[in-house]
């Protein structure tokens, strides 16, 4: 019955050579300029921070919140920052550090207009939690990026440099 069907040949697969092109030492800026845009994330994010406790009675007034409720304006960020921080380094290495920061910032940036509307306190702290977990990721990724962008003789005479 298998007289008319030929034999199945078995070929062998020999591994795909790279081909081998010289590849330029030069330092290229676009990765120094996303260090100094990540950065900049990182600085707004701790001023953002620290504004809640320089207008803590404006914005109490401004929400009509008691001095004991006012106390958890500053919390609410701090805690939303403290959450996202372990979450950060997974998240960048799963999605990429680029797509990460920049539904961050848009969310940052969003919140950020929303929040001098609110009049009530529960809204004006859900929001501010919010923004405290969307610029939670700024400063662990300005770690990670940097790490990964410096060249190693840089990094060495950084860690040399602190105490």
């Amino acid at each position: 019955m298998t007289a008319g069907l030929n034999p199945i040949e078995v070929q062998t697969l020999r591994p795909a050579t790279p081909h081998v092109t010289e590849q330029k030492t030069s330092v290229c800026n676009r990765p120094l300029i996303g260090i100094a845009g990540v950065l900049l994330g990182a600085i707004i994010s701790t001023l953002a921070g620290r504004l809640t406790s320089f207008g803590q009675a404006d914005i109490r007034g401004a929400v009509h919140a008691g001095f004991d409720e006012g106390a958890w304006i500053s919390t609410a960020f701090t805690v939303g920052q403290m959450m996202m921080g372990p979450i950060t380094v997974w998240l960048g290495s799963a999605f990429g550090p680029r797509r990460v920061l920049l539904v961050s910032a848009t969310a940052f940036t969003c919140l950020s207009v929303l929040i001098p509307y609110c009049t009530n306190l529960w809204t004006f702290m859900a929001l501010y939690l919010l923004g405290g977990l969307s610029s939670g990721t700024f400063i662990p990724l300005l770690s990670v990026s940097s790490c990964a962008t410096c060249r190693p003789d840089s990094l060495s005479m950084a860690s040399r440099s602190m105490p």
